[in-house]
């Protein structure tokens, strides 16, 4: 089935403005454009990619880098291996945060057992 702009817009929920500028700048491309009207129409494989769009959206990337994850990414099957690796970078960082974590703590357990002077130093001489 083929939607019209405003159709898929209010399908997809995303404005008419927004499915513009994700055709001007390649992120999602209508399946056809009347050569008459210039009218952008869409199909269902086209909702399928705003909603990969939209959680990639969630997940704090830019638009510039899901296009280029799309672009690489054809298939789903290769979308998921990268969503793996993208996770094992995450757990990676997260382990480098906790030892950074336990090193921080020990500092200041270490700080606060520093004893305090006690009384007035008293310099001699000899």
């Amino acid at each position: 089935m083929e939607y019209s702009i405003g159709d898929f817009s209010k399908i997809s929920r995303l404005g008419i403005k927004t499915l513009r500028y994700y055709h001007e700048i390649g992120l999602l491309l209508p399946t056809r454009i009347d050569k008459f009207t210039s009218y952008r129409y869409y199909d269902e494989k086209s909702l399928g990619r705003v909603q990969t769009i939209v959680r990639l959206k969630e997940l704090g990337f830019s638009l510039e880098t899901i296009k280029e994850i799309l672009e690489t990414n054809k298939d789903d099957q290769s979308l998921i291996r990268y969503m793996q690796d993208q996770l094992k970078e995450i757990d990676s960082q997260i382990d480098e945060f906790k030892i950074k974590r336990e090193k921080i703590e020990a500092f200041i357990r270490l700080e606060s057992q520093i004893p305090e002077p006690v009384g007035d130093v008293t310099i001699k001489e000899v």
